[in-house]
């Protein structure tokens, strides 16, 4: 938030609705593994990164970067 890369209002509610969204993803997958893939994932991290207020372009850019060694 510091760096403004984040607009976020109360902590809180963004802690809330960012866990809201993986549990969903979760029953999602547990439900209809047939609609979750690889891709999954990053879908759910670059529009968690959008609804803190990244840009589209940014929040893509990350979501999608490989993961470090041993991750």
């Amino acid at each position: 938030m510091d760096a403004g890369r984040f607009r976020l209002g109360n902590p809180y509610v963004a802690l809330a609705g960012a866990g809201g969204s993986i549990l969903g993803f979760l029953q999602l997958w547990l439900d209809h593994p047939d609609l979750v893939d690889e891709s999954s994932a990053d879908e759910l991290a670059e529009q968690l990164l959008r609804m803190y207020g990244m840009s589209l372009e940014e929040a893509h850019a990350i979501a999608h970067r490989p993961l470090p060694d041993g991750a």
